[in-house]
């Protein structure tokens, strides 16, 4: 019929499906896109089918046009002139839209971008930090200069104390020369780690005399047949010791700083702190706008740590005498370049005093 075959399986379901090419049974259907229909009728008791097969390809016309679909232009809200001081008549706003805009002042949104200074923030300047100028040539130094960068960000009024991984691995069991401590703790900084522990324990007591919350971390015992151990176990060749004398041992903060029943104490996977651990959520329910950091390593777990924090937009601070590593020239430079970009690198004086200031 009109070019279409009958199933005869389908024919006594209450309606005949028509599979088939365009021609005249789609002429039918549509005379005002393909002409007069010429066929010799109906079959008895055939009712048109109000639905189209997914398979059939058919142009519908719009109503008032008399177009195909896909020659329609789309259809365009008339909008009349804007009112001084409001929106376009006929134009249509979300239901809360009112309520969100009243509830941000005129600019507000563009003075908090260009704010860098404020009502609630302290901006600690690096003059006791021997910011290490000597790595970088004169020339180097313009280049920053010109760019912009190391310019002081400031503290908030809500910090946060974050010790980042100041446990046996990186320092040993008693103080020793980095070459004798790394034969028995392949991680540790030695005699690099010890000088720091006196002073992480002066930022700490402050920390608590003030109110602000204090946040371990420490790493992960890793599984007996290292299969978590991921590319840690690629890029050193002694990763398989953590599974041997020192497991469950090696992850212990050091007793000099000791958390409390209060401090918070987290157990990371990864170099970063906030790395699938539930670092992130805290600081939203402490109601954090700033991270000060110290711990180790400079160039690893406490640099990652700064740049998630960075990326979540907190005031991120590095304690420099707070902080150590194995390697000198890697501590020195990781200070230099997260004062340029990614946080304010203050002294442990400076630091004290900010934390005064909030008690």
């Amino acid at each position: 019929m009109g070019g279409g075959e009958l199933r005869p399986e389908v024919a006594g379901g209450g309606g005949q499906v028509l599979h088939g090419q365009r021609g005249r049974g789609d002429a039918q259907d549509h005379p005002a896109v393909d002409g007069p229909a010429h066929h010799d009728g109906p079959a008895p008791g055939h009712r048109p089918s109000r639905h189209r097969h997914r398979h059939r390809r058919v142009l519908h016309v719009h109503r008032r046009s008399r177009r195909p679909d896909h020659q329609r232009r789309p259809a365009v809200r008339h909008v009349g002139p804007v009112r001084p001081g409001g929106r376009a008549h006929g134009a249509r706003r979300r239901p809360d839209a009112r309520r969100r805009l009243a509830r941000v002042p005129r600019g507000a949104l563009v003075r908090r971008r260009e704010r860098r200074e404020g009502p609630g923030v302290t901006v600690v300047q690096n003059a006791d930090v021997a910011t290490p100028t000597d790595l970088l040539s004169e020339h180097e130094r313009e280049v920053l200069a010109a760019a912009g960068y190391g310019q002081r960000a400031g503290f908030g009024a809500s910090p946060v104390l974050l010790v980042v991984d100041v446990n046996h691995n990186f320092c040993g069991d008693q103080p020793a020369p980095i070459l004798e401590s790394v034969q028995t703790w392949r991680n540790s900084c030695g005699e690099h780690a010890w000088e720091a522990l006196p002073h992480l324990r002066r930022v700490i007591d402050a920390a608590r005399r003030s109110g602000i919350p204090v946040i371990y971390t420490t790493g992960q015992d890793p599984r007996p047949d290292g299969l978590d151990s991921g590319r840690w176990a690629d890029k050193n060749r002694r990763r398989g010791e953590d599974t041997g004398a020192h497991r469950g041992v090696g992850n212990r903060i050091m007793p000099q700083i000791a958390p409390t029943e209060a401090d918070i104490v987290i157990a990371k996977p990864k170099p970063s702190a906030f790395f699938a651990t539930q670092l992130a959520s805290l600081l939203v329910e402490l109601g954090a706008d700033t991270v000060l950091v110290c711990g180790s390593t400079t160039s690893g777990c406490v640099r990652a740590t700064v740049l998630d924090g960075f990326s979540l937009n907190y005031r991120m601070g590095v304690i420099a005498e707070c902080t150590f590593d194995r390697i000198q020239l890697s501590h020195r430079v990781n200070l230099l370049d997260m004062d340029q970009k990614y946080a304010d690198v203050v002294s442990l004086q400076e630091s004290l005093a900010y934390l005064e200031e909030l008690r």
